[in-house]
């Protein structure tokens, strides 16, 4: 585990440290490691922290996510530093899961659309939208449009069974939000990246099919 990781949770102290197992992924918000034998835990990168990743966006994002996408989100529990200047979060671990890609998601391409719809109506209400393609995706659109042979694929929507069929869930809980809140250089960049990662998804669906 990275020093600057261990330094981070072990301020929180609804974490256990000695459940802390071995990397698994690294991504541009966060870097995730095993939790316990069922969960991961997801510590944030501080020099990647373009998003509104404070607690109480965090548990915002959840809420709307549950009104609007009941079901689809995978449990994910928020802990934070008693002074609530350290965060990480808590998940359950998607054990076996496919990728959503121009191959797949013509599997569920019907509940696919219903999850466009009411993200749709998410954005109008709140301004918000999923980051269906996530920090992975963007970068497997970018390396395939530009010579790559890996297909693009959604690093943030996968498809699960259950009972027999294929099942969209949400692996992440963060929502890219749409409005300039400030015109400080974090602000603008937050702005930036959220509407790149929109319109990178855009392209994506144009891609594989998706209107």
């Amino acid at each position: 585990m990275k020093k600057a990781d261990l330094r981070w949770i072990r301020n929180i102290s609804t974490v256990d440290v000695r459940k802390v197992g071995n990397l698994i992924d690294e991504g541009m918000h966060h870097r995730v490691y095993e939790y316990g034998h069922d969960e991961v835990i997801k510590i944030p990168r501080r020099r990647f922290n373009f998003l509104y990743s404070k607690r109480s966006n965090l548990e915002s994002d959840i809420l709307l996510i549950q009104t609007y996408f009941p079901g689809l989100a995978i449990r994910t529990v928020i802990h934070s530093s008693a002074d609530q200047n350290q965060h990480c979060m808590v998940q359950e671990k998607v054990k076996k899961f496919r990728s959503l890609d121009q191959d797949s998601i013509h599997n569920v391409k019907s509940d696919f659309n219903k999850l466009l719809l009411k993200n749709q109506q998410l954005r109008i209400k709140h301004n918000c939208s999923l980051d269906l393609l996530g920090g992975h995706g963007v970068m497997s659109c970018i390396g395939h449009f530009f010579g790559g042979k890996k297909k693009p694929y959604f690093s943030n929507t996968v498809l699960m069974n259950k009972k027999g069929g294929l099942v969209l869930r949400l692996i992440d809980t963060e929502l890219l939000r749409l409005s300039l809140t400030s015109y400080t250089f974090i602000g603008v960049l937050s702005w930036i990246f959220s509407y790149s990662s929109l319109l990178s998804t855009r392209l994506c669906l144009r891609y594989i099919g998706i209107r």
